[in-house]
């Protein structure tokens, strides 16, 4: 049985370029909520599918703003980086940005989550959401969820997905 997945990744958060913000539970600025509601209106029809929800505001507050009966599912959260988050990437502590590049997928001195581990989460709730249900869905979530997916179904190595260019708003399907 085939079936489609469309994943949404959110608005602009409302934060300033170049924070670490992963996990951080920050709200979309208002004026792209409305834009990439607008997009998504014009690009899916959403009647019929079964929609999911990463918690965080960025994504709950576009769901909403749609008017979506929703599901949230908390293992779509972004990815945790710990000690790391609210910190501007370049002040980040060069020592353990470089020893994170060189143990990129297990790496979780920061206090957050390793890649591997992050995978992991988001991929065993794909498989029992959204593969087990086998029904039209969309998941509106985060870059490194999006970039987990498509690793699982075989379209990236994990530990090359980070090169994957993903717009804020923008629709992946599958």
């Amino acid at each position: 049985m085939s079936f489609d997945i469309y994943l949404i990744r959110h608005p602009q958060p409302d934060i300033a370029p170049g924070i670490c913000y992963g996990a951080s539970d920050l709200p979309p600025v208002q004026a792209h909520l409305e834009q990439v509601a607008a997009f998504v209106q014009t690009e899916l029809d959403l009647a019929g599918l079964v929609i999911y929800s990463s918690p965080l505001q960025r994504c709950r507050q576009l769901v909403e703003h749609l008017d979506l009966k929703h599901c949230i599912v908390s293992d779509f959260s972004e990815m945790g980086f710990g000690d790391w988050e609210g910190v501007p990437w370049d002040a980040l502590p060069k020592d353990e940005v470089n020893a994170w590049r060189e143990n990129f997928m297990h790496y979780a001195e920061h206090g957050g989550e390793s890649v591997h581990n992050f995978y992991q989460r988001v991929t065993q709730s794909l498989e029992q959401h959204l593969i087990s249900a086998a029904k039209d869905c969309a998941v509106f979530c985060h870059a490194g969820v999006i970039r987990s997916i498509l690793a699982h179904c075989g379209a990236v190595a994990i530990d090359q997905g980070q090169r994957i260019e993903l717009d804020y708003g923008g629709i992946t399907h599958l």
